[in-house]
Parts: C-alpha cells; sequence; structure tokens
C-alpha cells in the first residue's frame, strides 16, 4: 500500500483546491486513517471507524467527486458508480486490474523496492 504520508499529501493538496476529505475503509483500516489524519495540516472526516457495509459505502461514493485509493475492492466499485479515481499500484499488475476507462480512472504505479 501507498505511505500514509503520500495519502496525507494528497489530502491537504485535494482539500486546498476545495474539497472535503472523507477517508472510508474496514474498521480494522481505523488506525492506519487515524495516522493519515494526524499527518494532515487540514480536517477531514473519518468512515473508516463506522466500518461502513458495502450499501452504505457506494452511496457515499457515489455522491463524492472523486477516489484516491490504492488497488483494492474500492476501486472497482468506483468505476462500476462511474466516479473518477487514481488508483495507486504497489504490487499488482496495472495492466490487469486497472479499470479499464483510463480517460475516468488513472493509475499510478509505484516502483518496486528491491
Amino acid at each position: 500500500r501507498w505511505d500514509p504520508r503520500g495519502f496525507a499529501a494528497a489530502a491537504d493538496f485535494i482539500f486546498e483546491q476545495g474539497h472535503e476529505i472523507v477517508f472510508t475503509g474496514s474498521g480494522a483500516e481505523a488506525p492506519l486513517v487515524n495516522e493519515i489524519r494526524g499527518r494532515m495540516r487540514h480536517p477531514s472526516s473519518d468512515s473508516a471507524s463506522l466500518d461502513l457495509p458495502l450499501g452504505p459505502l457506494a452511496l457515499l461514493l457515489q455522491r463524492s467527486r472523486g477516489l484516491v485509493c490504492n488497488d483494492t475492492g474500492v476501486s472497482h466499485l468506483a468505476f462500476v458508480l462511474k466516479v473518477p479515481s487514481v488508483v495507486i499500484f504497489s504490487q499488482t499488475d496495472p495492466q490487469r486490474w486497472s479499470p479499464p476507462d483510463s480517460a475516468l480512472h488513472r493509475h499510478l504505479q509505484r516502483p518496486s523496492v528491491e
């Protein structure tokens, strides 16, 4: 997964463009979300601690302007809902797993560290 400092910097930049920041994830990811939020300079909301079921997560995403995420299931949900996204690939193959609509969904691949 992408480093929490990267997510914090991206979230601060997005906030500075006039957008609200809402973090999602499973309840198990709440400590990671707290770490990212702790590194941010601007306010954000946390829905990860709510451990949202798929339906409410989809509704939240559908009402969003965009998504920044690791290559996880939520990126595929953004594709289905036609929510613009930036998907960060660390270990999986973006040619295989990136959403097919490259105009609406961008991917970034973190270089391998070997």
